[in-house]
């Protein structure tokens, strides 16, 4: 961006020596030559070799070169002022841009002695419009550099908001596992403690009666009977465990997508259709309330936005993912428009488990939840 500034200034002065040429007499021709060749000299010094306060300093010469060409040749030098713009506009000090934008001004007024009104009044415009379009360009130039650095501010942020989203869903799915292996290990030890050690002590029971049996044949039918009743409450035992593993049918069928469906159709009215390819499979707690909810979220929309009476539900298993499409016969909108707050609550559930929600209009509206399937160990 600067170096296309430094073009333009060295194009500025080289067309206003070549008009002057045109418009006035100079003669001889070898000293204005000569001096502006030294102007553009001083010029690509300073921007080679210096920069900061250095480079304000250095550019006192340059003024002092170029009101003395414009003095001395007149014609349309006094573009060379306008020139002098260019590294002024880019000062970082209001104070001190304001400062040199009137110093040049002053100077360039003062080096046309003697000129038409008419010529005054046109330079002074030229300056004043070229400023002006420095000035623009320098606050478009900061604006452009503030928004590409909040961009990369924000797309860090989303980096690492990224990052943390996958560190809870590792974390969401240790903690599951973790209470899966826990629970499997607590009913292992109730069947070893107390079903096991009762087993055995039958097994033992048994062998004594058979081997007792052909000489204490009613002590062997005694014990028989006393391991039959005893392998009565061992199968109580048992029956016990299993019902502890088994949740509630209310519990279980919190979240499940029937329940949905029957609520909903008692509630609302609206017929509800369930759909699915695939072998199911037993989901983790946290897909299966996401696809409740999402299921839930798109049907209240597209009774209420969309004027539904029907909507279908079709989830389809695969190994790696877990696919739930819903359809209504609703109001198909024009365009997605502004997201709302349901449907960015379905966005981000399904982000939070690494899926997406996708929606789609065609001949029905379809809001899809694709959530990927982790291997459960």
């Amino acid at each position: 961006m600067l170096h296309t500034l430094a073009w333009i200034r060295y194009a500025l002065v080289v067309f206003a020596g070549i008009a002057t040429m045109y418009v006035a007499t100079i003669d001889p021709i070898a000293p204005y030559t000569i001096g502006l060749l030294a102007f553009l000299l001083l010029v690509r010094v300073r921007e080679r070799l210096a920069d900061g306060r250095i480079a304000r300093l250095l550019l006192l010469p340059e003024a002092v070169m170029c009101f003395a060409l414009s003095h001395s040749y007149g014609g349309v030098l006094f573009l060379l002022s306008a020139s002098l713009l260019v590294p002024i506009s880019q000062w970082s000090g209001r104070t001190a841009r304001t400062t040199g934008l009137i110093a040049v001004l002053v100077g360039m007024n003062a080096a046309m002695p003697g000129q038409e009104p008419v010529l005054y009044l046109f330079a002074n415009t030229v300056y004043a419009a070229f400023a002006f379009l420095l000035l623009h360009f320098r606050h478009m130039t900061v604006h452009r550099s503030e928004l590409q650095h909040l961009y990369d501010e924000l797309r860090r942020k989303h980096y690492e908001l990224e990052e943390a989203r996958k560190r809870i869903v590792e974390y969401a799915q240790k903690v599951e596992n973790s209470a899966q292996i826990e629970e499997r290990n607590r009913i292992s030890r109730e069947l070893h403690d107390d079903l096991g050690h009762k087993l055995i002590r039958l097994k033992m029971m048994l062998e004594a009666g058979i081997q007792i049996f052909p000489t204490q044949p009613d002590k062997a039918m005694q014990m028989i009977n006393l391991v039959r009743d005893q392998m009565t409450d061992s199968m109580e035992t048992l029956r016990a465990t299993v019902r502890n593993m088994k949740p509630a049918d209310a519990d279980s069928r919190t979240y499940s997508l029937d329940k949905l469906i029957d609520d909903l159709g008692q509630d609302s009215g609206i017929r509800v259709r369930y759909t699915y390819d695939g072998m199911p499979f037993a989901l983790y707690p946290s897909c299966e309330v996401t696809l409740y909810r999402n299921a839930q979220e798109a049907i209240t929309n597209a009774v209420r936005h969309g004027g539904a009476t029907e909507v279908t539900i079709h989830v389809r298993f695969e190994p790696k993912r877990i696919t739930m499409s819903v359809t209504n016969n609703g109001t198909v909108p024009q365009s997605i428009g502004e997201i709302g707050l349901g449907v960015s609550g379905m966005q981000e559930r399904a982000r939070l488990l690494g899926g997406e929600l996708k929606l789609q209009l065609g001949d029905r509206f379809t809001a899809t939840t694709v959530i990927p399937i982790v291997e459960q160990r």
